[in-house]
């Protein structure tokens, strides 16, 4: 797995970065982790207008939900196993272990930085 730069806990509903380095590609990605990071976040607000209540009892359950309706966008969007690798390498890894979340919010930033579609 590659080193997170950043991690949402949908638990306690805050974002965590690693401290920034100088000339570190950290500070040079700075700004997609941060969207990406948000993304989990988005995700996670949806859920809750749902009326979801994201604790660690239901965190599990919560995944699995949520990579399902990640799944449905994702295959809305053509990304699948032969053109996923044009996002990133972690979304193919990503989708790979069936972490659907992780390919959209990688897509969803891809988009941000690049402004173009696969």
């Amino acid at each position: 797995m590659p080193t997170a730069y950043g991690k949402y806990d949908a638990i306690q509903n805050v974002v965590f970065y690693i401290p920034q380095i100088a000339d570190s590609k950290v500070i040079k990605d700075q700004g997609n982790v941060e969207f990406h990071e948000m993304w989990h976040m988005k995700q996670a607000e949806k859920f809750r207008s749902k009326g979801w209540n994201i604790t660690k009892e239901n965190y599990g359950k919560y995944i699995r939900e949520l990579n399902k309706e990640c799944k449905k966008t994702i295959d809305v969007l053509g990304i699948n196993e032969y053109n996923v690798g044009k996002i990133s390498d972690y979304a193919e890894k990503m989708l790979d272990y069936g972490r659907y979340d992780e390919v959209e919010a990688e897509y969803m930033t891809i988009i941000k930085s690049k402004g173009k579609e696969l």
